[in-house]
């Protein structure tokens, strides 16, 4: 197994530049579409959910977002007609997220640039073979923090069940 990037490696860590990509999408996003990346990616996990809907636990969970932060982005987004609340039909407690006609209209507007940054800064950058390692090693990680997740011993304390 690999050691872990250090600053006495010479190297940055991985999470530099996760940090500097999510600063610069989130520029990108609020400079081209006035929408942080954050509420992008509400609108995004909406926008391809049957019915254009969500359960507000399934999106706080999807997102790792607290309850209480997904209901203060989902009061916003409604306010500017983005988003609508609902009962969940399947559940009288709970609340679907929806987006709406103005809302896919956003997302609409907003996904050309946001891919366009992303390819930029990233795809652009890289060559055949390293997309192709950058997909392998995505997978690999990605799987690892999924089972990590399912493996937590205390899930009240995950973020996104939180209030």
């Amino acid at each position: 197994m690999a050691e872990p990037a250090s600053s006495s490696s010479g190297r940055p860590p991985p999470s530099a530049s996760s940090t500097l990509l999510s600063d610069y999408l989130d520029q990108q996003l609020r400079r081209d579409a006035a929408m942080t990346h954050a509420d992008y990616s509400l609108l995004a996990r909406l926008s391809v959910a049957p019915d254009r809907a969500l359960g507000k636990s399934l999106l706080a969970e999807q997102l790792k977002f607290t309850r209480s932060r997904l209901t203060r982005a989902v009061i916003r987004l409604e306010e500017s007609d983005y988003v609508r609340r609902r009962e969940d039909p399947a559940d009288g407690r709970g609340q679907l997220a929806e987006l709406t006609e103005a809302g896919m209209e956003l997302m609409a507007k907003a996904a050309p640039g946001h891919a366009t940054a992303v390819r930029r800064v990233v795809f652009d950058a890289l060559s055949p073979e390293q997309v192709e390692q950058l997909a392998t090693i995505t997978a690999t990680a990605l799987a690892s923090l999924k089972q990590a997740d399912e493996e937590d011993s205390y899930p009240s304390a995950l973020p996104w069940h939180r209030r």
